[in-house]
């Protein structure tokens, strides 16, 4: 394994192969046109408003997906931007319903101005995922996983937790209990590398984690579950104008580090986002954002097309329909159930 997550991803967009070879399969992006390249990085992922790295964020992370992982977690701020980059090139931070994936930035390229295609590799195996894979079925055949299986899944986490080995956790040894922890890990892991959707129709949880998340999201509304101590809102102060705070050859985790939030009682900058408000009104020269008080119940199941899995039928959208000029060009195909 790559002993960097981070790095893992920045070489997909140098195209060049990660310092380990962790990464098995990935489809290669070239050219700069619409044929042979893609829109990842400008799309989806960090959003720049300034005009060196100009770029569109139009993909959202969910609220609570941050909460999935824990403070130590290097993962966390590489699979979610809580930020933007402003005209003059400083980290805005967003509400929690504007936050963006992560993985891929135009930034981390060398291709800058209003170019829309990047060149970014899009991954489809590497090892980490091998490893998954394989102590899942492990923990099926053998009713229970073997020691091989402990030590795949610890692997992961090592690399997650670098530098804060201690926080890595124990991996639980009976079979459901594996189970459930290996359908968690694979969502910190692969977050933003459009597998979850996947994992979870063979699985049979599709529905199931949807109504979950729905009710893990009131819960963050509300402040309350495992959200009890998540502020409604966080202040951070704006650097000048002529100042930039952003810096991409920085990590992701220091860049979110690098924000000026304003605390009290010595509340470190990383317990920033789990301790309640740090004031009622905003202090002189800070920025009020909200938090949790971005999430309403119409995000959550309003009937908006923007509210959170409002299209999804169970026993039908877990597949997509066939093209209409498909099935006209053959009349021995039928449309795919419930279309």
């Amino acid at each position: 394994m790559n002993p960097s997550y981070e790095g893992l991803f920045r070489s997909l967009h140098t195209n060049t192969p990660d310092s380990s070879n962790e990464m098995i399969y990935s489809i290669g992006a070239f050219g700069g046109n619409s044929r042979t390249d893609s829109k990842i990085g400008y799309y989806n992922g960090l959003r720049h408003d300034d005009t060196e790295w100009k770029s569109s964020g139009g993909v959202n992370a969910i609220p609570v997906y941050f909460y999935e992982f824990s403070k130590f977690d290097l993962r966390r701020d590489v699979n979610i931007a809580i930020y933007r980059i402003s005209t003059t090139k400083q980290a805005d931070l967003q509400t929690s319903i504007n936050w963006n994936d992560g993985k891929f930035r135009k930034s981390w390229t060398s291709i800058t101005g209003t170019s829309q295609n990047l060149g970014i590799d899009w991954p489809l195996l590497r090892y980490a995922d091998i490893l998954l894979m394989f102590a899942e079925a492990d923990n099926e055949l053998n009713n229970g996983p073997s020691a091989e299986a402990l030590n795949a899944v610890l692997k992961v986490r090592q690399r997650a937790y670098a530098g804060n080995l201690s926080q890595v956790g124990t991996i639980p040894t009976g079979k459901q209990n594996f189970f459930n922890f290996i359908v968690k890990e694979r969502m910190l892991e692969l977050g933003d590398e459009g597998l979850r959707k996947y994992d979870l129709i063979r699985w049979n949880l599709l529905e199931t984690k949807i109504n979950e998340t729905k009710q893990k999201l009131t819960q963050f509304m509300n402040g309350t579950g495992a959200y009890v101590g998540v502020p409604e809102y966080i202040f951070y102060k704006k650097p000048a104008s002529t100042v930039t705070n952003y810096v991409p050859t920085k990590t992701a985790q220091q860049n979110v580090l690098d924000i000026d939030f304003y605390t009290t009682g010595g509340v470190a900058k990383a317990d920033i986002f789990y301790t309640p408000n740090q004031s009622v009104a905003t202090p002189s020269g800070y920025t009020k954002v909200n938090w949790r008080l971005a999430v309403t119940q119409p995000y959550i199941s309003g009937d908006h097309v923007k509210s959170y899995a409002h299209f999804f039928q169970p026993n039908k959208k877990e597949l997509l329909p066939i093209a209409l000029d498909v099935i006209n060009s053959n009349y021995n195909l039928t449309q795919d159930y419930g279309y």
